[in-house]
């Protein structure tokens, strides 16, 4: 999207981002990210928990033999801790819900992302996480941006598999209801009208540049065999 730009801090947990020294730093790169950008021009939209809720909490319950609804009390308070610093700082902060794992992560045994329990369980925590969340960012002076709704099924508890690149993350079928929930909350207006038709266009182009570049390597191979 135009004057988007994403910083990605690795796997950093909501419930350490208030902190100093844990094995990720993710506190201490979050801090210098806030320190090149500006307040008044530059708004925020923070994305902490999915893993979490994937990996974490569970495990937390199940081994402390804890509440669950108090494990994730303690890990949101943690993180709108670091929300309140930004917000007395005057950052315009919006918070992106926590999406659901993918059905066939376990399925697959996918070692990349580490989870506990079955895809309901891990859902039933996230939902749980987005609620606490979403009603913890108010009082934070923060905006909650939520679309977990259109994820999971809710007759099923099962993650809609349709909406995800791989087993945690998000393609891009939801990416213009996403924008507009950004815009919509008490009349935000972050993106112009015609963002969305520029990064559709941009998103176009290099989509064709992609399967050209695709065609002309198989060209390539092929001239090379019939060479060889």
């Amino acid at each position: 999207m135009p004057r988007t730009f994403c910083y990605r801090l690795g796997p950093v947990l909501a419930y350490n981002l208030n902190k100093y020294g844990t094995a990720t730093r993710g506190k201490e790169m979050l801090d210098e990210i806030l320190t090149g950008l500006d307040p008044k021009k530059d708004i925020l939209l923070l994305s902490f928990g999915e893993i979490d809720c994937r990996a974490h909490i569970l495990k937390q319950v199940r081994e402390k033999n804890a509440d669950a609804q108090e494990v994730v009390d303690s890990c949101v308070l943690n993180y709108m801790t670091a929300v309140k610093e930004m917000t007395r700082r005057n950052f315009r902060v919006f918070i992106w819900n926590a999406v659901y794992s993918a059905n066939y992560l376990e399925k697959n045994n996918d070692l990349e992302y580490p989870y506990r329990g079955t895809v309901k369980e891990r859902n039933m925590i996230t939902e749980m996480y987005n609620r606490t969340l979403n009603a913890a960012a108010g009082a934070a002076g923060a905006v909650f941006v939520d679309i977990s709704g259109f994820l999971i099924d809710r007759n099923t508890g099962l993650t809609k598999d349709e909406f995800y690149q791989d087993s945690v993350h998000l393609n891009r079928r939801l990416f213009t209801l996403a924008i507009r929930k950004i815009n919509s909350p008490g009349g935000n207006s972050v993106y112009n009208w015609y963002d969305l038709p520029i990064y559709r266009l941009r998103y176009m182009i290099r989509n064709i540049v992609d399967a050209c570049t695709d065609v002309l390597e198989k060209l390539k191979r092929r001239l090379y065999a019939v060479r060889s």
